[in-house]
């Protein structure tokens, strides 16, 4: 959600169920690489993070460790901060737009979302998680993240609250602090795949 009017796609593909595909499409195109691994880490943010969550409840065994920031946890929970007023507009237009400096997807967008649920899927995570979220945030409160958390299946989990910061990531000065969190638990995580690949 953090990327409305930062790339080149439209905004009635913004959905749910076109995220969640496109991440199954990439990584099948990716098993023709020579690069290719069995196992790969998975980061995703905001709807993208419901995206990668749900991929990996699906997968458990392919992915050796999961990422996500400031996730989406439902469609259902999204639609549930909209305001009851507005998203009833929302629903009979259609589409709404000049909502301060947003215009709001299709309502098909959240149309899209009740078939995808972090928290029923949560006890198939059995990876190592790590999930971010700012104090800030209005859209995927640290409360709501919290109870995602407790219901991970995986004894490797951690929920990380950044003060002062909102739902997005992409400032300046909030991508040191996010670099600061992510870096040195990937570095862990390698080191405990490299010390059980050598048995050191």
């Amino acid at each position: 959600m953090g990327s409305w009017f930062r790339s080149e796609g439209v905004q009635t593909e913004a959905t749910f169920y076109y995220h969640a595909e496109d991440l199954e499409d990439v990584v099948e195109w990716s098993r023709s690489q020579a690069w290719f691994e069995e196992q790969f880490w998975l980061l995703g943010y905001s709807l993208g993070g419901l995206a990668a969550g749900t991929y990996a409840a699906a997968h458990a065994k392919m992915v050796r460790g999961l990422m996500l920031l400031a996730p989406v946890v439902s469609g259902g929970h999204l639609k549930r901060r909209v305001p009851w007023p507005l998203r009833w507009w929302w629903r009979v237009r259609g589409r709404v737009r000049g909502i301060g400096r947003w215009n709001l997807p299709p309502w098909s967008f959240m149309d899209s979302g009740w078939n995808y649920d972090l928290q029923r899927v949560s006890r198939r995570l059995i990876m190592p998680v790590l999930v971010v979220v700012g104090a800030r945030d209005i859209i995927t409160r640290p409360r709501v993240l919290r109870r995602l958390v407790a219901g991970v299946c995986s004894s490797d989990k951690r929920l990380i609250v950044m003060e002062g910061i909102g739902h997005s990531f992409d400032r300046p000065g909030t991508m040191g602090q996010l670099d600061a969190v992510l870096r040195p638990w990937l570095a862990t995580q390698l080191e405990k795949v490299l010390t059980k690949t050598t048995g050191m």
